[in-house]
């Protein structure tokens, strides 16, 4: 069996996914929203360019192996 290396370990992958996905969020409260709702939602698109990696940190060090639902 391959040893695959977890992307999330990266700081740099954690840090892109939490740019970009904020990034999509302000795209879309400019050109979607106006006044406060545009305001309130740029204020989400900062706090998850912020919060996204440190919860992509907490995902790689558990390995994956969270106790969140199983497949079977």
């Amino acid at each position: 069996m391959e040893d695959r290396t977890n992307p999330f370990e990266s700081r740099r992958v954690r840090g892109l996914l939490g740019l970009s996905s904020g990034l999509i969020v302000a795209m879309v409260a400019l050109f979607a929203f106006e006044g406060t709702t545009r305001l309130l939602v740029l204020g989400f698109a900062a706090l998850d360019a912020v919060s996204t990696p440190f919860i992509l940190k907490k995902v790689a060090a558990e390995g994956g192996q969270g106790n969140g639902p199983t497949t079977r």
